[in-house]
């Protein structure tokens, strides 16, 4: 559950208490949906998050939900965000990392059992290029292509061959030479320098991609395909890639999540190898969320899935195993990059430096100025 590229522009604010003050000016360049709440990162390393803050995953320093954009309460400047169920890391300039929220499994990186409502580097002298946040663990990668992973480990999804929580973080077993990494909900994954798409941890619905119906695997095991993979993504449940300009996804497709236009699967794990996204072509992004997917694809914005919210962003509740057009108003597809697809029920995306958002907003993660529920993408308020 990570975020993917960046577009530029300008996005006015008018918060009397932001320190920008009203007159001046703020362009997103990174976002990540954690499972209700949602952060973002400006072009001048300033992080903001809005939705709910029971856990301090806002990391305003307070636990109140936010129903607009607040400032992260740092002076810390940010590269990049990604976010967890209910915690939420970012990357420094430096390439430390910071986290804050629940810390219940140790997935903030330190060694005391307390949330944190405002960011706290991880105890750990690690320097990362990339940082990816699953359900409730937490992983990074370094400029060497090593792989550290922390936090919850029930499942074997941190890779070091045990399923025991893991507090500080550790080395991901093998001889492993990553380009990204991408944590879900309790599985993870990473694309190799070699462009194979390698994943541990829980395998239940078929989300490791290894071609077998093994519960659990807690070490890095191949994703059985000969597809040469340039972008990997992991979602709660599911996988998906990019491979030769195509989408490919596997595991669960209760939801249709898939893509692949098979009728969903009620109960039922989906491919456990990768299948074809259907309609798709020219991929330059995707993105896997809960039960649904996002996809860039020849400068438009598609998602599949689950739709009951409207988190499919094309004006309409049905669930879909194809992609549909993110819609920014009826019959007008509209291109988001990156997007954010990790939300239980909303989904985001940057078009020329603003943040838009559509599903349920009933904790304040559309950023709309109110608990809403939208079924077309809706500019994230400057107020």
């Amino acid at each position: 559950m990570r975020t993917l590229g960046a577009l530029f522009a300008i996005l006015a604010m008018a918060s009397c208490s932001d320190p920008l003050g009203p007159s001046q000016v703020r362009t997103y360049v990174a976002l990540a949906a954690g499972a209700e709440h949602t952060c973002a990162v400006t072009d001048e390393g300033s992080a903001y998050c809005w939705g709910r803050n029971r856990d301090g995953q806002l990391g305003t320093g307070g636990t109140a939900d936010a129903l607009v954009p607040h400032p992260v309460n740092t002076e810390v400047r940010f590269t990049d965000v990604t976010a967890g169920d209910a915690h939420t890391c970012a990357l420094a300039t430096d390439g430390r990392a910071f986290c804050w929220g629940w810390n219940a499994y140790y997935q903030l990186g330190r060694t005391y059992w307390a949330d944190n409502r405002v960011p706290q580097p991880i105890e750990s002298a690690a320097r990362f290029v990339q940082i990816s946040a699953g359900a409730h663990h937490t992983c990074g990668l370094s400029a060497e292509g090593r792989v550290q992973c922390w936090g919850y480990n029930r499942f074997g999804q941190n890779g070091n061959g045990k399923t025991v929580t893991t507090i500080l973080p550790e080395e991901v077993a093998g001889d492993l030479r990553a380009r990204s990494v991408a944590a879900g909900g309790s599985h993870t994954c990473v694309l190799t320098v070699a462009q194979s798409a390698i994943c541990w941890g829980l395998n239940d619905l078929g989300q490791l991609g290894i071609g077998s119906d093994v519960l659990l695997v807690p070490t890095p095991t191949p994703v059985k395909s000969s597809l040469r993979f340039t972008a990997l993504d992991a979602g709660r449940t599911h996988t998906c890639g990019i491979a030769g300009g195509l989408a490919f996804c596997w595991g669960s497709a209760v939801h249709g999540e898939i893509g692949d236009g098979v009728p969903f699967r009620p109960g039922l794990p989906g491919p456990s190898s990768p299948a074809q996204v259907r309609q798709l072509t020219k991929v330059t992004a995707i993105s896997a969320g809960t039960h649904q997917s996002c996809a860039v694809a020849k400068f438009m914005s598609f998602c599949w899935g689950a739709g009951e919210w409207g988190q499919l962003g094309n004006g309409d509740t049905r669930d879909s195993p194809v992609p549909q057009d993110v819609l920014l108003q009826p019959r007008n597809a509209m291109l988001f990059t990156p997007l954010a697809a990790g939300g239980l029920t909303h989904a985001c995306g940057i078009n020329s430096g603003i943040v838009y958002c559509w599903g349920t907003g009933w904790v304040g993660q559309l950023g709309a100025a109110e608990s809403t529920f939208s079924v077309l993408p809706q500019r994230v308020s400057d107020r």
